[in-house]
C-alpha cells in the first residue's frame, strides 16, 4: 500500500512518523520550516507512549514533488485548506485509490451517499464554489475523525500527551463496512494508533463536535480548561445548554446523538486533564497568568511559537498582512469585559515580547548551548528574556516553566530518570547562561532570600573530554554534540 500524508503538521506528522517506524511505504508532504526540519534533522515525536527515542528519518517532500499515484492519501490539512489543492490531490490518487479526510467538524460531503431530505445538497459555507463536490467523487472519499491530542511545539517537533481514547475512526460515507476501509484501519493500528471502523461516520464526527463546539469556545473566551468550565457554577449551565443545542442541530439533519449531557459535563469536571487544544491558538500558550497590584507585563509564551507570525508562510503576503491586522484589532477591541481585556493584554504583551525576541539587534544569540528538550527550550527562552530585561523595562521577572510526564503508575522508573536528567541538564545550561550574562549572583541571592541554603558550589569549565564523559548517557541523543561543544 503506497501512502501519502498530505499536510504533515501535528496530526499528519505524528501519523506519518508512526507509519514510517512501522515500515509502511509512506511519504509526508510539508512546507516551510516544517519541511526543512524534517528533511534535515528528522521528525521528533515526544510522548510517553506515542513518542520515539530518536528523530525519525521520514521521507518528506514539498507540495508538487510527490511521486504518485498513491493508493491512500491521508489529507490532514485544515478544512479551509483543501479546496485550493483539490485538483492537485485528485491527480495524485491511484485509479482505485482513496482519500481519507479526518478533519474536525461537518464535511462538505455530509449529504452524499446516504438517504436524506437534503440528499446531495451543497454546503456553501464549506464548499462555496462547489470545487470539492466536483473534484472528489463519493466513491473515492473515506470520512474520519482523529482522536489524538498532538501539539506542534516547534518545526519538526510534535508533543503527544497520550490518552486512552486515542484512535483513528474512519468509515465509508455510505455507512457500509468494506474491506478497503478495514485494511486502512489495520494499517493505523500496526503503526500504533488504534484504527477503528464505523458504520456511521457522521455520528462519530458529531460526537467529537459535541465537545469541540462547547469546550473550545468557552475555553478560548474564559482562558480556562474544560474541567474549570464544567466545575464553575456560572459556566456549567451554559456548557449544558450548548451541548443540547449541538444535539438538536445534529438531530435536525438526521443524526441522533444518544448522550446524557449532564453526565458528559460531569465527566469533564472529573477529568484529570481537561485543557482544550484550541486556546493555544488564541492565547499563544494556553491558560494565561493574571497578575494584580502594580504595573505588570504578563506574557504567556511557547518557545518558537508566535501567533502573530505562525503559519504565515502558508499564506500569500497580502493574506498574512490581513491576518496580522485582524489579530491586532482583536487584541485592542474593547469588549467591556474585564477578563477578556486582561487576557488580551497578556496576548499583546506576549506578541510584543516575541517581536523583541525575533529582533537580532535587541536579542543577540546566547553564548550558552541549551539541550533541545522541552524544558531546555523553555529555559533557553527564559535566558533570552533575561537578556532583554533592559529593553523590556522589567525590573523583576518571574518565570513559570513546566515539565510533564511524571506519572505515578507502574513501569515509570526509566521515564522519571530521563525527565530528571532533562531537568538537570537544562538547569545546568541555564545557570551557565546567567553566569555569561553577569546575573548569577542575583539568582543565588533570590534562592537564599527564599530560605534555601547553598551548601556547596563550584564553577568549573569542563573540557570537551570531561563533558563527553559527564554526559556519556546522552551520547546517542540528538543534542549531544551541542551539549559537549
Amino acid at each position: 500500500m503506497k501512502i501519502l500524508v498530505y499536510g504533515a503538521g501535528a496530526i499528519g506528522g505524528f501519523f506519518g512518523g508512526r507509519l514510517t517506524v512501522a515500515g509502511e511505504d509512506v511519504t509526508l508532504v510539508a512546507r516551510g520550516a516544517q519541511y526543512d526540519a524534517m528533511a534535515t534533522r528528522g521528525l521528533i515525536l515526544e510522548g510517553p507512549r506515542s513518542g520515539m527515542p530518536d528523530p525519525i528519518k521520514v521521507r518528506v517532500c514539498r507540495p508538487g514533488e510527490e511521486k504518485g499515484p498513491y493508493d491512500v492519501i491521508f489529507v490532514t490539512l485544515k478544512s479551509q485548506q483543501i479546496a485550493p489543492v483539490a485538483q492537485h490531490l485528485r491527480g495524485l490518487v491511484a485509479k482505485d485509490g482513496v482519500l481519507v479526510f479526518p478533519q474536525n467538524g461537518i464535511p462538505w460531503w455530509y449529504f452524499q451517499g446516504v438517504p436524506s431530505k437534503f440528499k446531495d445538497a451543497q454546503l456553501k459555507t464549506l464548499d462555496p464554489d462547489g470545487v470539492l463536490m466536483r473534484t472528489f467523487e463519493p466513491h473515492m472519499i473515506i470520512g474520519g475523525t482523529a482522536l489524538k491530542p498532538a501539539d506542534l511545539i516547534a518545526p519538526g517537533h510534535i508533543r503527544l500527551p497520550d490518552a486512552e481514547t486515542d484512535a483513528l475512526v474512519i468509515g465509508e460515507i455510505d455507512n457500509t463496512v468494506t474491506p478497503r476501509v478495514q485494511a486502512i484501519a489495520d494499517v493505523a493500528t500496526r503503526a500504533g494508533w488504534s484504527g477503528k471502523v464505523s458504520n456511521d461516520v457522521r455520528l462519530v464526527k458529531w460526537t467529537k463536535l459535541l465537545s469541540n463546539a462547547v469546550w473550545n469556545p468557552l475555553g478560548a473566551i474564559t482562558q480556562s480548561t474544560a474541567r474549570e468550565v464544567a466545575e464553575f457554577a456560572g459556566s456549567k449551565p451554559l456548557a449544558v445548554a450548548m451541548m443540547r443545542e449541538v444535539m438538536a442541530v445534529a438531530n435536525a439533519v438526521g443524526t441522533k446523538i444518544d448522550v446524557d449531557v449532564d453526565a458528559r459535563v460531569a465527566d469533564a469536571a472529573n477529568a484529570m486533564n481537561g485543557a482544550a487544544s484550541f486556546p493555544t491558538s488564541v492565547s499563544l500558550s494556553g491558560p494565561a497568568l493574571f497578575c494584580t497590584g502594580g504595573v505588570v507585563q504578563s506574557a504567556s509564551l511557547v518557545p518558537d511559537y508566535d501567533l502573530s507570525i505562525y503559519g504565515m508562510d502558508l499564506w500569500p503576503a497580502t493574506a498574512a498582512a490581513a491576518r496580522r491586522t485582524a489579530l491586532q484589532e482583536l487584541l485592542t477591541f474593547d469588549s467591556g469585559m474585564a477578563m477578556v481585556q486582561a487576557a488580551n493584554k497578556v496576548r499583546q504583551d506576549a506578541a510584543n515580547l516575541n517581536a523583541l525576541l525575533r529582533d537580532t539587534g535587541a536579542s543577540p544569540p546566547l553564548l550558552t548551548t541549551f539541550p533541545g528538550t522541552s524544558i531546555g527550550r523553555q529555559l533557553q527562552q527564559v535566558a533570552k528574556i533575561i537578556q532583554l530585561r533592559g529593553a523590556t523595562g522589567m525590573k523583576r521577572q518571574v518565570f513559570f516553566c513546566s515539565l510533564g510526564g511524571f506519572d505515578t503508575h507502574g513501569s515509570q522508573a526509566w521515564t522519571h530518570w530521563d525527565l530528571l536528567t532533562q531537568l538537570g541538564d537544562a538547569l545546568t545550561a541555564f545557570y551557565q547562561s546567567t553566569v555569561d550574562q553577569g546575573v548569577a549572583g542575583q539568582v543565588i541571592a533570590r534562592i537564599e532570600k527564599e530560605g534555601f541554603r547553598i551548601v556547596a558550589m563550584r564553577l568549573h569549565h569542563l573540557s570537551r573530554a570531561e563533558a563527553e564523559g559527564f554526559y556519556a548517557v546522552h551520547r546517542e541523543r540528538p543534542f549531544f554534540a551541542g551539549l559537549v561543544a
